[in-house]
């Protein structure tokens, strides 16, 4: 019927339950196969396990980047703190305008409503016409 590893235990629940006031019925592991099968499916051992597979690709990306700039640079060490510190300046502007954006239209409308007031609805479409695939202006 069931797994040879797993015992049929009653545990009292410790959260009071309004749908049933029977202990609860849990399976739990009794050979120590079956015990560190049950700690690798955990919660938290799955959360940190999917956390080391998806942070690969950013820590690749990041080693790439470094070696595109000095490719760039043609090895020139000296140039590349500035170089990064221009594509972090880059970035935090782009945050700043964001975060203005979203401050002056908090109902949403983003590019199409900050192109739209100033310079008429016409102009405020092309923001939503150059997302779209094979769009042309």
């Amino acid at each position: 019927m069931g797994s040879p590893d797993l015992e049929v235990a009653a545990v009292k629940s410790t959260r009071p339950s309004t749908t049933t006031p029977h202990p609860v019925v849990t399976a739990q592991p009794t050979t120590p196969v079956a015990r560190w099968r049950a700690l690798l499916h955990a919660r938290p051992v799955l959360l940190l396990a999917f956390a080391f597979a998806v942070m690969a690709d950013p820590v690749s990306s990041v080693a790439y980047a470094i070696e595109a700039a000095l490719r760039a640079l043609h090895g020139d060490l000296d140039l590349l703190l500035p170089t990064m510190g221009l594509v972090v300046a880059l970035i935090a502007l782009v945050i700043v305008n964001y975060h203005q954006l979203v401050a002056r239209y908090p109902q949403g409308g983003g590019a199409a409503a900050a192109a739209g007031e100033p310079f008429g609805e016409a102009h405020g479409l092309q923001p939503c016409g150059s997302t779209r695939p094979g769009s042309r202006l």
